[in-house]
């Protein structure tokens, strides 16, 4: 009989997570108490975002007031603070005295952690600036900020002791200290993660005691009322392939030109390209005369009632940020000629415009009220279409808030629409029950082909790229647009790639680290898996397949939860099912595996690669092969170089075997790489000769005797020879070597 882990329930969601975990795995709420002996805590390495706060003289404060006096401003300064950034998904960890420390994309990971953080930021500040202080003074805040990768075991709420560990922290604390009162200062890699969210102030470099890397910091000024596709990814690279979408929309359009009413819906996973082939097609048509509404859904605000459509009409009434307060005047020109008074209320008030209130709304309920403004909003729609064509735009609908999701419901519902073309992009967990109606056309955006990937790199690169480069990022982005973008990007930026050499070929390490820009997006895939997490954690030491059989070789003591993790992997779309293979599974991408593998702490790597080795190298026998060069990573991930060099030996002599050179020189330089990192001299000796005397070979069958790299490995096998006493095995091989 199969023993499952007891599991408890999250009060706020209603999800299950295994008894012993502290938050809950899909909303991060925390859970209720475990008991000590299966509370044992989790540790891993995972990006996160660290914000850092403290109150602007305090230590004057302290000293000009009566203590308790002190003690209740602080408390009420960390109060005021928590309550700022309750909205933005932070997780508040550690006050100490006057300042505090906050997460975000902990314990959950979010793909706009670090715009999270600094809306935080900005609305921390400005919450402390209403405080009045003892002193009669108001209260002023830093705020600090970095992104960065962290080793972060459980945090308490609150808690001073067990937090995060690793310089992102004391980054954002340099930061924090570098701020001036009521300013919001971020680091660089923040920065690149946030795009054109946000008007910033460069400030150059700063010192930052501790840190011998140039530290690069930048002033928040405001939020930025903008198109999110074109702030976070600019105006992109030219579109690639999409012909029979694009069409699809033209199509639609002539149709609403026509005097037809269009909706459609473009589904997609997570950066597969659906924005940008939206911001293809309407940079594509006559704006002349036309309405154009764009409207973009946000994770952050979820839960904020017709925020997308707010964002939009404050940007008509000249709030192009949250520091501008929209214009009356300009909001009521851009506004339809027929619109009724009753409806120009109710929008002056949805995005902030104190005005007086008319008595038809002054006769309404809330519930009433919220229903005339959604009406409001579609009556805009209606009347701007009598006048011309109208193309209704909302983005990321699996972001859309209830109240939005009930504005497009009735906007689909109202059959008297004229020249309107609504188009919506969504992920496919989109699922509404208007998705499925007549009236809206799903258009399916699958992943790039391989010759459409390759574009794409020749296209970031603005060269040819090698063979060997469109494989390696290629493989890892399985037809993702932005992984594909993003991974080049990364290449170029980084020193395994020599610019103006691209043709020569290339081949990412296995040391080459996920770009910043894809970490938070993958880590809140992985994070959503619950339970079956720890399953794609294991999955990814044994590589991009796996078994579950391979599973219960590297995590015995997990073998209950196996079956049902790899069935939640299977069904969340992280892994795909091998054909006739009841029980092996694929991630469907390498970014995906490595991502799960990334979060893996130095030791847990090193266990598991070894469980896994070991078992491997037991149930093999002497008729049976092995997959060497797999083998050596295992070893080499079990920090074990001489077990990895013997492998690298085997994999350099099986393509030798077969003639294949390049492999065979490439599969024994591995191995030659970790020599040094032998402890024992004369094993050391021995398999640097034993690698040597077969590159040797090697490189006679490729370029000959006379070349001087070959005179140079066996100038030096022969020094490893004399040394270990054995000038015959040495006179041996080469004479071997050189006949016929």
């Amino acid at each position: 009989m199969r023993v499952i882990p007891p599991r408890m329930g999250c009060e706020q969601c209603d999800s299950e997570s295994l008894k012993g975990h502290k938050f809950c795995s899909n909303c991060g709420t925390k859970l209720a108490a475990a008991s000590a002996q299966n509370s044992k805590p989790e540790t891993e390495r995972r990006q996160i975002t660290v914000l850092f706060y403290d109150l602007v003289g305090s230590t004057q404060l302290s000293t000009s007031v009566e203590p308790e006096d002190f003690r209740d401003a602080i408390a009420n300064f960390h109060n005021v603070a928590s309550a700022a950034v309750r909205p933005f998904d932070a997780f508040v960890g550690a006050h100490v005295g006057d300042g505090g420390i906050i997460y975000f994309g902990y314990p959950v990971a979010r793909e706009d952690a670090a715009e999270c953080a600094i809306l935080s930021g900005l609305a921390l500040t400005e919450a402390v600036s209403q405080i009045t202080l003892p002193n009669g003074e108001k209260a002023q805040a830093r705020v600090g900020i970095a992104t960065g990768t962290s080793i972060v075991g459980r945090i308490e709420e609150g808690d001073t002791g067990n937090s995060a560990v690793g310089k992102v922290t004391s980054l954002a604390a340099r930061l924090q200290s570098y701020a001036k009162p009521g300013q919001c200062v971020i680091a660089e890699r923040t920065r690149r993660l946030v795009g054109g969210l946000f008007k910033l102030e460069d400030l150059g470099i700063i010192e930052a005691k501790g840190f011998t890397d140039d530290v690069h910091a930048f002033g928040v000024v405001s939020r930025q009322e903008t198109d999110r596709f074109r702030a976070l990814r600019g105006s992109g690279p030219e579109l690639i392939g999409r012909k029979e979408q694009t069409n699809a929309l033209r199509q639609k359009w002539e149709a609403v030109l026509g005097g037809e009413n269009q909706t459609c819906l473009v589904v997609g996973e997570a950066g597969v390209g659906k924005s940008r082939l939206i911001a293809d097609f309407v940079n594509s048509i006559d704006h002349t005369n036309i309405a154009f509404i764009p409207c973009f859904c946000a994770p952050h605000s979820r839960q904020a009632a017709l925020r997308p459509f707010i964002s939009r009409f404050r940007n008509v009434a000249g709030a192009t940020d949250h520091k501008t307060a929209p214009c009356i005047k300009a909001l009521d020109e851009r506004l339809a000629p027929r619109t009724s008074e009753l409806d120009r209320h109710l929008i002056r008030r949805l995005i902030g415009i104190e005005c007086d209130t008319p008595a038809q709304a002054q006769a309404m309920t809330s519930v009433q009220l919220r229903k005339a403004t959604i009406e409001a909003l579609i009556n805009q729609i209606d009347l701007l279409s009598n006048d011309q064509p109208a193309l209704v735009l909302i983005e990321d609908m699996h972001w859309a808030d209830p109240s939005s999701r009930d504005l497009v419901e009735k906007t689909l519902a109202r059959t008297d629409l004229g020249r309107v073309f609504v188009i919506m992009t969504g992920r496919p967990e989109v699922d509404e029950t208007w998705t499925k109606a007549s009236s809206v056309d799903r258009i399916e955006l699958p992943p790039f082909t391989p010759s459409e990937s390759q574009a794409l790199i020749n296209q970031v690169l603005g060269a040819q790229a090698s063979p060997s480069m469109v494989k390696a990022i290629s493989e890892r982005a399985g037809g993702i647009a932005l992984f594909v973008e993003e991974l080049t990007k990364a290449v170029l930026d980084s020193d395994a790639h020599v610019p103006g050499d691209v043709a020569n070929g290339f081949e990412l390490q296995s040391t080459f680290s996920l770009p910043e820009t894809l970490q938070d997006s993958l880590l809140a895939r992985l994070d959503q898996l619950g339970e079956a997490k720890r399953i794609a954690q294991i999955a990814s030491v044994v590589g991009r397949e796996f078994t579950q059989s391979d599973l219960a070789r590297v995590a015995p003591d997990l073998t209950p939860l196996i079956e049902r993790g790899c069935a939640i992997l299977h069904k969340s779309g992280m892994t795909t099912a091998l054909s006739g293979e009841t029980s092996a599974y694929q991630f469907r991408h390498v970014l995906i595996q490595e991502i799960a593998y990334s979060t893996l702490v130095r030791g847990e790597r090193r266990e598991y690669n070894a469980r896994l080795l070991e078992a491997l190298e037991k149930d093999a026998n002497a008729q049976s092969s092995i997959d060497a060069e797999r083998w050596a990573h295992y070893a080499k991930e079990a920090d074990q170089p001489a077990r990895a060099i013997h492998y690298w030996l085997l994999a350099g002599q099986d393509s030798l075997r077969m003639f294949a050179m390049n492999e065979a020189e490439a599969r024994l330089r591995r191995g030659i790489d970790l020599i040094n990192q032998v402890g024992d001299p004369r094993e050391r000796a021995r398999l640097e000769l034993e690698l040597l005397l077969t590159l040797g070979k090697v490189l006679l069958a490729q370029v000959g005797h006379a070349n001087p790299e070959t005179g140079k490995v066996f100038a030096r096998a022969k020094i490893l020879a004399e040394e270990r006493g054995d000038r015959a095995k040495l006179l041996s091989r080469v004479d071997k070597s050189l006949q016929p």
